[in-house]
């Protein structure tokens, strides 16, 4: 503006002089706007806030609107287009809308927008920032509709990143279409919106989680081109409807973060792409509830979990590859209810499974037929779980030595146990039940928990594993198989040869002689868990075959040479004439190889030994004689002493008597 005024000049004539003054626009007038932060708690500030600084539009503090009881509306504050500090409004409890912020179109590092009960649209849509910190809005229980920074292209060194969770009933976004890079967290959730914002797309780089979860409406999220090389978490859980997810494909690594890699419980997602640089997860591996045909390269790149994979109720995955997996400190692995699973490539390089609440559970993949991996796996605790499989050939596990509870239950095609041969070790439960064609399961482990008081379920198998008693018998099997063929060094003239046994036998096995061409000689002998003898054989070669169930037995044989010799009988005291009761006692000797079996063939004049003082009970047929030891068999009984007696004793293939006096008088 210029305004004329005059001086005096030569000889005193008037110059006109020129002035020039210029008129400040107000919003440059920052003397108008109050200096520092701004904090309004009561309707009655925020409406003196205009009266009070007329035409202030930048602020160079911060603008606080709440705690407050009271403010129901920010018209007060529409003048104001920038703020350099950030924009936090929070626990308003009867703020409806954030009619009077819709002309900022600058704010400079935090935009906090939490728990306002009543709030119920925020129009933040032209706001701009090249270098703002954190948007968050939060905990806002009536917000319906938010249209979010559209301008702000970077979310950096913030200690939030970008927070839009709890918002129940937000069924309205729009905005964030410049955003390419969030150097800390993405949080969406508990929304209701049908969809993020070009479905995230623009997105480029995320720092450290990704955590969208409980958002009940969303179909798509495509985060595709996002990279990190730092991140901690991507978690996309409890999403009812989302179909479509195009995960983070240039992330190579989940480190020192508490989740890992978790997409769960979205049951309509169909389609999974990305995670084309993921390697190492050094938390967990959660993938459960979902609807895809497959999980990318079917997990194939990974070679590193560090605590948990848990891969459960996915309706149509087909096949996962985790082999090349490694970790030094697992603590589960469970991959369960996958109802269409056939091919299971499990971490091969895992050598323990500890300090977790499950170990190994495959189970409830019923059409799981290929399995292969585990080969590093030395201990499992607390529980080796595999249940209602159709694997027929389960990998050679031939460092696994030790685990706490076994449990190996409706697995369809599977016929034996041999692929745990090197298992010496079960710690509290045996459970192997329904498996309907596994007909050997006495393996070491097996056998040595059954000699032991632990919890045990063994039943509807077949063969050689059918049930507990059957497999108890079939353990035996492995220890007989340790014994040799014994025989008596030497045996009677009249025998066939010496008295061939074993030095032990188990219960519940029966034991055969055979010929060394494979007939049978004799009838079988039961297990007692004492020797047991077949009778005398003429010197050879032999077989003994035992049997726990039809076509469970093992067999061993060996050869017999005993030499003959005379086997006698004798009456050492045979009469005490003068005893006062009528009634002596006998004791008949014979002397023969050990292993014979000498009884009472026919008898004439003996009673019982044990016979009642004023009775004398007649001795019977088929009294065994007793061993005594070196080769000397005893018999005791009673005599009349006035009549004589006469007995024969056998031992089924030789026969020695004695009669003293006359067994007649």
């Amino acid at each position: 503006m210029l305004t004329q005024g005059y001086c005096r000049g030569v000889a005193g004539m008037p110059v006109p002089v020129f002035r020039t003054f210029f008129l400040w626009p107000p919003h440059l007038l920052l003397a108008q706007c109050p200096a520092g932060d701004v904090t309004l708690t009561t309707q009655a500030q925020v409406d003196a806030f205009a009266t009070t600084y007329p035409g202030c539009t930048h602020l160079t503090g911060s603008l606080i609107i709440g705690p407050s009881a009271d403010i129901v509306n920010l018209n007060g504050l529409a003048g104001i287009t920038s703020i350099q500090g950030w924009l936090e409004v929070k626990q308003n409890d009867v703020l409806t809308d954030a009619t009077g912020l819709e002309n900022l179109t600058f704010i400079g590092e935090n935009i906090f927008i939490n728990y306002n009960l009543v709030l119920n649209s925020l129009d933040l849509f032209n706001v701009a920032s090249n270098s703002m910190f954190n948007i968050q809005v939060l905990g806002n229980s009536n917000l319906q509709t938010l249209h979010a920074p559209n301008y702000v292209s970077s979310l950096t060194n913030g200690s939030i990143g970008l927070d839009i969770s709890n918002n129940p009933n937000l069924s309205v976004l729009t905005g964030l279409g410049a955003l390419t890079t969030i150097t800390r967290d993405l949080r969406l959730s508990n929304i209701k919106a049908m969809s993020f914002p070009n479905n995230l797309a623009n997105l480029t780089f995320v720092g450290t989680n990704i955590l969208i979860s409980s958002n009940e409406n969303i179909t798509t999220l495509d985060l595709f081109n996002v990279a990190s090389n730092n991140m901690a978490n991507i978690q996309v859980t409890n999403n009812p409807n989302l179909q479509t997810l195009h995960a983070p494909n240039y992330v190579p690594s989940l480190t020192n973060g508490s989740i890992g890699l978790e997409i769960t419980n979205n049951p309509k997602l169909t389609d999974l792409t990305g995670l084309g640089a993921l390697t190492t997860i050094t938390r967990d591996l959660r993938l459960s509830n979902i609807k895809a045909t497959s999980f990318p390269n079917n997990l194939a790149n990974l070679t590193f979990v560090g605590t948990n994979i848990l891969i459960s109720n996915n309706e149509n995955i087909t096949t996962l590859d985790l082999f090349n997996v490694a970790s030094n400190n697992m603590f589960n692995i469970r991959v369960a209810g996958n109802p269409n699973l056939q091919t299971l490539h499990a971490p091969n390089f895992v050598p323990s499974l500890a300090n977790g609440s499950i170990g190994l559970d495959i189970s409830n993949n019923p059409n799981l037929n290929t399995l292969t991996g585990l080969g590093s796996l030395v201990s499992v605790h607390p529980t080796f779980r595999i249940e209602n499989t159709q694997v027929a050939s389960f990998p050679n596990l031939e460092n696994l030595n030790a685990i706490g509870e076994f449990l190996f239950s409706y697995n369809s095609d599977v016929l034996n146990l041999d692929w745990l041969s090197n298992l010496s070790l079960i710690e509290s439960q045996l459970t192997i039940t329904n498996n309907p064609v596994l007909g050997y399961c006495s393996i070491l482990a097996v056998c040595n928990f059954l000699s032991g008081a632990g919890t045990r379920t063994i039943g509807n198998n077949t063969g050689c594993c059918l049930n507990e008693p059957v497999l108890s018998s079939d353990c035996g099997l492995a220890e007989f198989e340790g014994q040799t063929i014994s025989s008596s060094s030497s045996y009677c003239f009249e025998d066939a040869g010496p008295i061939i046994g074993l030095s032990a036998s188990m219960v519940g096995l029966t034991y055969q002689l055979k010929s060394n061409g494979g007939a049978d000689l004799g009838a079988p002998v039961v297990g007692t868990g004492s020797p047991i003898y077949f009778g005398s054989y003429p010197n050879g070669n032999y077989q003994v075959v035992a049997t726990a169930a039809p076509g469970c037995t093992a067999s061993i044989s060996g050869s017999v040479n005993g030499t003959p010799g005379a086997c006698t009988i004798s009456v050492p005291s045979f009469c005490a004439c003068d005893a006062p009761n009528g009634r002596a006692p006998v004791s008949i000797k014979i002397t023969a190889p050990e292993g014979q079996t000498w009884t009472v063939k026919a008898v004439i004049g003996l009673y019982d030994a044990g016979s009642p003082p004023n009775t004398l009970i007649p001795l019977a047929v088929g009294t065994p004689m007793q061993y005594l030891g070196g080769n000397m068999f005893g018999l005791d009984a009673l005599r009349r002493t006035d009549k004589g007696f006469w007995v024969q004793l056998t031992n089924g293939s030789t026969d020695k008597d004695v009669m003293v006096g006359n067994a007649g008088w």
